[in-house]
């Protein structure tokens, strides 16, 4: 294949590729100038973040010595496969980090994409002084992210039980301007997401990880969520599912018959009454919005579960915790309960939204939580890039 065909692993490699071809070096910095970068650092330093040994910052791992330092770069779709010896790739906005580098080490030389069609070498100099001249290209990590853009590698999983267990995880992908159907690379991103599994989840070591995991896994065990779901369900049964979705007393009836009937205390009581509320709050303005169709209702939100737990497979691989072969039991696994659960992907998106709410909405501004949720449910049932677009769930 000819330079002329190369084809990127995603659309921003496409983009470098066609400025270097074209001898615009504006729209290549352009593109790096909107995006965050994998960088070499070194990993010794990161586990002594972790372990709250470390005040500063991660040293970055260089080529060169003294009199010729060359620092590497790479986009999500060129980092090599294999982490650096001692090393990991770190994920920074490039901005910032070239920034803050072309002040302290104005002669380094940075070198994008090393060994590949789309590599570009400048001095942190210049590059700095780009940057500087070109303040409307820089992007923030928050502008990143709220442009919910769908995302994918060329060399990825597109289709079968894989493809189908990574997409279960894309409403998080979307939201962090990751290809969604990237299971993961060892040591990639290894700080951030194990400080994520610790900081978000109490995830500190493999055991816990599993542990974790498997209760996102275990259909068995019903949250109060699903249980006030499943209540309506049986009621639905007898009254038809139109009247459950849209006559909130029919599910209340079923946790006063419920918790009679079991003797449950005020406390559990009060905390399904709740639930079910905000169910019939958040579930109208899912039907307002298209969410759910004008009669629709959630029957579990076992999404909810399997998006996170496809997002924790790919953590555990970055962190150490599992390796690629394990993984890909494990995304298949989330398939089948996916399409056990669900008939279709709108199915999967909607209960992956209520649980969203419900779970993460009730604990901030439960409006603003779904304005973000609507904004990538309607990327995924709507753009033609989307696995809920192009791939089948069952």
């Amino acid at each position: 294949m000819s330079d002329q065909q190369w084809v990127g692993s995603t659309s921003e490699e496409q983009i470098l590729f066609g400025a270097l071809r074209d001898g615009n070096m504006d729209a290549y910095w352009a593109l790096l100038a909107g995006t965050y970068v994998l960088v070499p650092s070194a990993l010794d330093d990161a586990d002594a973040s972790l372990a709250g040994r470390l005040d500063g910052d991660v040293g970055l791992l260089t080529v060169g010595d003294d009199r010729a330092v060359e620092l590497d770069v790479y986009t999500r779709g060129s980092v090599p496969a294999q982490p650096p010896r001692d090393g990991f790739f770190d994920q920074n906005m490039f901005a910032p980090l070239l920034t803050w580098l072309a002040e302290d080490e104005p002669r380094w030389t940075l070198v994008v994409n090393r060994g590949t069609p789309v590599e570009a070498r400048a001095s942190l100099r210049d590059v700095g002084s780009w940057l500087r001249k070109h303040p409307e290209a820089v992007v923030g990590w928050q502008t990143l992210r709220a442009r919910h853009d769908v995302r994918a590698l060329a060399g990825g999983p597109l289709h079968g039980a894989v493809a189908v267990g990574l997409a279960c995880g894309a409403h998080l992908s979307v939201m962090n301007a990751v290809p969604w159907n990237a299971p993961g690379i060892p040591y990639l991103n290894y700080l951030s997401d194990r400080q994520t599994m610790r900081d978000w989840w109490g995830i500190e070591d493999v055991q816990q990880w599993h542990a974790t995991l498997a209760d996102l896994l275990d259909r068995e065990s019903m949250s109060t969520l699903d249980l006030v779901l499943w209540l309506r369900v049986q009621s639905a049964q007898q009254a038809g599912l139109a009247a459950a979705a849209l006559d909130p007393g029919i599910a209340t009836r079923a946790i006063d018959e419920f918790a009679r009937s079991r003797g449950l205390p005020q406390e559990a009581y009060q905390d399904l009454m709740s639930k079910a509320n905000w169910i019939a709050e958040f579930e109208g303005w899912m039907r307002r919005d298209g969410v759910l169709p004008p009669e629709g209702m959630v029957s579990t939100q076992a999404a909810w579960d399997l998006g996170r737990a496809a997002n924790l497979v790919r953590w555990g691989i970055a962190g150490g915790f599992c390796d690629p072969q394990q993984a890909e039991q494990l995304f298949k696994e989330i398939a089948t309960q996916a399409a056990a659960a669900y008939g279709t992907w709108k199915e999967y998106d909607a209960a992956y939204v209520l649980g969203r709410l419900v779970l993460m909405g009730l604990q901030g501004d439960p409006e603003q939580v779904y304005q973000e949720s609507l904004s990538v449910h309607r990327v995924l049932t709507g753009d033609g890039r989307s696995p809920m677009v192009n791939l089948a769930l069952r």
